[in-house]
């Protein structure tokens, strides 16, 4: 379960989707186009990004010091 969690947490398709999806409602909230949204969903926007950004670090982090151990056991 945790493996398919991974694939589609770091697919970039998804990572496409939030960011349009943080950026179209973060802009709507600033400039005021869309009435009905609450003037915080622009911070919770943000939020959401920026755990995405975070979690996608971490992920690749993990993947680049499972090359380095691999490589040094290769050598």
């Amino acid at each position: 379960m945790s493996e398919i969690l991974k694939t589609v947490a770091t697919a970039a398709p998804t990572s496409w989707v939030v960011s349009g999806t943080t950026t179209v409602t973060g802009v709507a909230a600033e400039y005021n186009l869309f009435d009905w949204i609450p003037d915080d969903i622009g911070k919770l926007a943000s939020l959401v990004g920026l755990a995405l950004a975070g979690s996608l670090l971490y992920y690749r982090i993990l993947v680049i010091r499972k090359l380095q151990l691999e490589l040094k056991q290769n050598d």
